[in-house]
């Protein structure tokens, strides 16, 4: 059994100043997809969440349940927004897609219509498939 595992209520009041350190620093430096956690039982999380004053990234709850309590209070104080799902693989399924289309599109207009290179904006003709100015691989300057 690892005992730095934090299981009751009285455990999860608080974490090691290292763990509060680097929460603090995630939450102000990345946006959040929550799923599976109702906020409802670990208390120390809930006010890393609380105590971030940033919001410059964007905070979605994904829950196929009704909000409970703390889940709403934290999506209100963050300026999130909840999104009701059908299951959690279906949920991130379906962004994992998105996110693949995505990131693929802009190298099909690149060759479609020609593109300005990432790297150093030289217009490249339709169809190229390396930048004129540079020699790179467009699959490789297209995020």
């Amino acid at each position: 059994m690892d005992t730095r595992i934090k299981n009751t209520p009285e455990e999860l009041e608080s974490y090691e100043p290292a763990v509060d350190s680097l929460l603090d620093k995630v939450m102000d430096e990345y946006g959040f997809i929550v799923s599976g956690w109702s906020a409802e039982w670990d208390a120390a999380l809930r006010n890393a969440f609380h105590k971030s004053s940033s919001k410059h990234y964007s905070m979605f709850w994904a829950s196929r349940n009704p909000l409970r309590e703390y889940a709403a209070r934290l999506i209100e104080a963050r300026g999130g927004e909840f999104v009701q799902i059908q299951d959690p693989n279906t949920f991130f399924t379906g962004i994992g897609e998105g996110l693949a289309s995505l990131s693929a599109a802009p190298a099909v207009a690149a060759q479609e219509s020609g593109q300005a290179c990432n790297s150093c904006q030289t217009v490249n003709q339709a169809g190229a498939k390396f930048c004129s100015s540079r020699g790179d691989l467009f699959s490789q300057l297209v995020p």
